[in-house]
C-alpha cells in the first residue's frame, strides 16, 4: 500500500549562474509507515522564522486536524505541544484549511469539523502548542446552522479574528464572513452580529480567503454564481462589516473573464495591489490556473501581462488549479498549483514576474514541479523571500 503523507516545506533557493532551484529542506508527516493518510492545506511564519503547516491526519478511524510547527533550519520544533506535532480530534471528522499566527505567537486554525452537519472549526493554540483557554474558554470555537458550514480562511490583528467560508442556507451555499473577539465571542460591532452572510440569488456562492489590511478594512475572496456562469467574487468590508462603497461603487465586485472563474486564494501587496489565484474553467473542457492582479479600486492592473490576468496550462491535457499566491517585495509573483490528470496529479510552483510573465531565471522557465508532490496547496515566503511550500506527496519519492 502507497503511504501519502503531507510534504510539509519545500525551501527553495536561486542559484543565479545555472537558473535552476535548490531544495534547501524537506519534511513530511507522518514520516513512518504505521500512519495513513495526511495532506498539508496551509503554511505561515512567524516573526522568529518558525513555520507552521495545518491540515488533517487520518488517524485510522477518521481525520484529525494536524499542526506542525518547525524551526527555520526544518526540524521539529520540541517547544510546540511537546514534539512539534498538535493534533485535534472531537470525535469525529476534523480538518484544518487555514492558519495564521498572530503578534504573540499564537496560533490560529481554521476548517471544519463533521457532527450532524459540517460544522465551522476555530481553533486557538498558545505558542506552546496546547489549546488557548483564553479563547473562548477551552480553546475550540464553532459555528453551527444544521446545514453545512465550512471555514477556508483566517486573519488576525489587534481587533478580532476573521473567518471566511461558506453557509448552507438550506437551498444553496453563502459566502460567509464571521467576527470573534480575541476572547472567541462574536463581535456584535462588526455587522451588527458578528456575522455577514452573501447571497447573490442565482446559486452557490462561496468564500475562500481573507486578507485585513492596517486600516482595519477586510477584503474576503470567492466566487459567485451569475445567471451567465461564475465569476470570481471580491468584497471589501470596513471595521464595522459594511460594504466599503468607495470600492467598485457598492463594495462588491465580481471578475468576469468570459469563462467561469473562481479564487482560492488573496495577497494584498505593500502598494494595496490585489492578487487572486484560482481557476479559469472553459465550460468544464478546459480548467487552467488563474492569476489576477486589481489596483487598491479593484481594476485590473494592464501592465501585468496586457490585460491584468494570466492563465496557466501545462500542455499536458491536465487540469490546473491555483491554490496559494504570494508576492515578494520586488513584485515577483508565486503561485502554488495542483495540475490533474485523468490517472496522476502534481504540483508546481510558478514563478511571474511583475509584468506576468513567467519568470525564466526560475528554475529555466518560470515552472517547477515539485517531485513526488500531487498537491500544491499552500506557500509563503521566508524572511530572505525563497517560498515555503505545503501539499501532499508520497514518501518514497524523497530520498
Amino acid at each position: 500500500m502507497t503511504r501519502i503523507l503531507i510534504v510539509v516545506i519545500v525551501l527553495l533557493c536561486a542559484s543565479v549562474a545555472s537558473a535552476q532551484e535548490t531544495l534547501r529542506w524537506e519534511a513530511t508527516y507522518p514520516d513512518d509507515v504505521v500512519h495513513f493518510l495526511g495532506k498539508g492545506y496551509a503554511v505561515t511564519r512567524d516573526a522568529s522564522g518558525n513555520i507552521y503547516a495545518a491540515g488533517l491526519y487520518d488517524n485510522g478511524s477518521d481525520n484529525d486536524v494536524v499542526v506542525l510547527k518547525f524551526t527555520s533550519a526544518g526540524a521539529l520544533d520540541t517547544s510546540f505541544s511537546g514534539d512539534g506535532i498538535f493534533l485535534y480530534d472531537d470525535g469525529s471528522d476534523e480538518e484544518g484549511y487555514a492558519i495564521v499566527v498572530d503578534a504573540d505567537d499564537g496560533v490560529y486554525v481554521v476548517g471544519k469539523t463533521a457532527g450532524a452537519t459540517d460544522d465551522i472549526l476555530v481553533l486557538k493554540l498558545t505558542s506552546g502548542g496546547a489549546l488557548d483557554a483564553s479563547f473562548s474558554v477551552d480553546g475550540v470555537q464553532t459555528y453551527v446552522t444544521g446545514n453545512s458550514d465550512v471555514g477556508y480562511g483566517v486573519a488576525v490583528n489587534d481587533a478580532g479574528v476573521y473567518v471566511v467560508g461558506t453557509s448552507n442556507n438550506g437551498v444553496d451555499n453563502d459566502l460567509i464572513v464571521i467576527k470573534y473577539t480575541l476572547t472567541g465571542a462574536l463581535d456584535a460591532s462588526f455587522s451588527a452580529d458578528g456575522i455577514d452572510q452573501y447571497d447573490g440569488g442565482n446559486g452557490d456562492d462561496e468564500g475562500r480567503a481573507v486578507v485585513v489590511q492596517s486600516d482595519g478594512t477586510v477584503f474576503v475572496a470567492g466566487m459567485t454564481t451569475t445567471i451567465a456562469d461564475r465569476d470570481i467574487l471580491l468584497i471589501k468590508y470596513l471595521d464595522d462589516g459594511t460594504p466599503d462603497v468607495t470600492f467598485d461603487v457598492d463594495g462588491i465586485l465580481t471578475y468576469d473573464g468570459g469563462n467561469y472563474e473562481s479564487a482560492n486564494a488573496l495577497f494584498i501587496d505593500s502598494s494595496s495591489n490585489i492578487y487572486l489565484a484560482g481557476v479559469s474553467n472553459l465550460a468544464g473542457v478546459i480548467i487552467d490556473a488563474l492569476i489576477v492582479k486589481l489596483d487598491s479600486d479593484g481594476v485590473p492592473v494592464a501592465a501585468f501581462n496586457g490585460t491584468g490576468a494570466q492563465t496557466y496550462d501545462s500542455g499536458a491535457g491536465e487540469e490546473e488549479s491555483g491554490n496559494d499566491i504570494v508576492v515578494d517585495g520586488s513584485g515577483n509573483v508565486y503561485v502554488a498549483i495542483t495540475a490533474t490528470g485523468l490517472f496522476t496529479s502534481g504540483a508546481s510552483l510558478l514563478k511571474y514576474t511583475s509584468l506576468g510573465a513567467l519568470s525564466a531565471g526560475f528554475d529555466g522557465d518560470g515552472v517547477l514541479p515539485l517531485t513526488g508532490a500531487v498537491e500544491g496547496n499552500g506557500i509563503v515566503l521566508d524572511a530572505s523571500g525563497n517560498p515555503l511550500f505545503v501539499g501532499r506527496g508520497e514518501i518514497s519519492v524523497y530520498t
